[in-house]
């Protein structure tokens, strides 16, 4: 499913007076997250201790940002539809976490919570994790290099 393709509305461009502060980050990873910033994927509370673990509710945070960035709302309101998702959304559960932005994630199949029925959100998510999360967001955007 293509959503839309890349336009130069894509480019990240950080602004001269960018007040995103990078300080405490390493050096390698200052000029991205620059770039992260202006485009909006990365929220204001992530803007210090950049080298502590992330939680499976902060990368799940990340992961909603990149889905539902500005102008991708109609695009992705169609996949919703074409793929009938509303009731999955809806019904979507945790005995531990009742987060919008989790359920929506949930629900279109980005996410899974625990074999108990708990989302665990302030566990640390492992690399198994991360990795099942970004290739299923990478086919819910469209992604043309992902393989089924």
């Amino acid at each position: 499913y293509n959503l839309r393709d890349v336009t130069s509305d894509d480019e990240a461009v950080v602004p001269e007076d960018n007040m995103f502060s990078s300080d405490g980050a390493s050096d390698w990873a200052k000029e991205e997250m620059q770039k992260a910033a202006a485009c909006n994927l990365l929220p204001i509370d992530f803007t210090n201790e950049y080298t502590r673990s992330i939680t499976r509710k902060e990368f799940c945070d990340l992961i909603y940002r990149l889905t539902a960035r500005k102008g991708q709302q109609d695009a992705i309101k169609q996949v919703i539809a074409e793929r009938q998702l509303e009731d999955k959304i809806s019904e979507v559960s945790y005995s531990d976490c009742d987060d919008e932005k989790i359920k929506f994630l949930s629900g279109v199949g980005i996410i899974y919570g625990m074999d108990d029925g708990t989302f665990a959100p302030d566990d640390n998510i492992t690399r198994e994790q991360a990795a099942a999360i970004l290739y299923r967001t990478a086919g819910f955007l469209g992604n043309k290099t992902i393989v089924e």
